[in-house]
């Protein structure tokens, strides 16, 4: 299923999106501040296409106006999330290609999912987390309505960074009608 929003198209990953995920991937300010080595190749961003990305919780996000690959954004679920989250929740997370830093998509991508996971998923509460020194992603969630829950140690669920405490932040059902009205 496809998300649309004014400038942005949220779909499902392709094969052909291998070099663009790679040059963004390889960048050590991209994977790092989500928890996951830089890639150091081509095969491996095509493997994590295949592998990670192709399925029916991740999409990639693409400008409509260009048709490029800038980013990914998806969901899990209570079971296999780093937090303790309800049955009815989802965990989302995201990340945008470095060269496309500052323009507003991140805050895009993220309000358009929220609604999709409201919407569509009929999710009570959607739950993310970002390492305290990432101070974009927080303006992201912030500018998207999620408070500030607590801090968590570290946690194994991520390759780079598991030691390193993660601000937790959640977005109720109700408070984001209410900001919504």
């Amino acid at each position: 299923m496809d998300i649309n929003t004014e400038r942005l198209l949220l779909r499902p990953w392709r094969i052909n999106d291998v070099e663009l995920l790679f040059e963004y991937a390889k960048d050590p300010e991209v994977g790092t501040a989500a928890g996951w080595p830089p890639h150091k190749n081509i095969e491996e961003s095509k493997m994590i296409i295949e592998k990670i990305l192709m399925n029916d919780q991740t999409w990639a996000i693409e400008l409509k106006n260009s048709g490029q690959m800038i980013g990914c954004i998806g969901y899990i679920k209570e079971s296999s999330g780093h937090m303790k989250i309800g049955a009815s929740d989802v965990e989302v997370g995201y990340w945008i290609g470095h060269p496309m830093w500052g323009n507003g998509y991140a805050s895009e991508t993220l309000a358009a999912f929220i609604g999709f996971c409201f919407d569509t998923l009929y999710c009570d509460t959607i739950w993310g987390s970002h390492f305290l020194d990432n101070h974009k992603s927080a303006r992201v969630m912030q500018k998207c309505g999620f408070k500030k829950v607590n801090i968590q140690k570290g946690t194994e669920n991520l390759e780079l960074g598991a030691e390193l405490p993660l601000q937790i932040m959640n977005l109720s059902k109700a408070d984001w009608l209410s900001l919504n009205e």
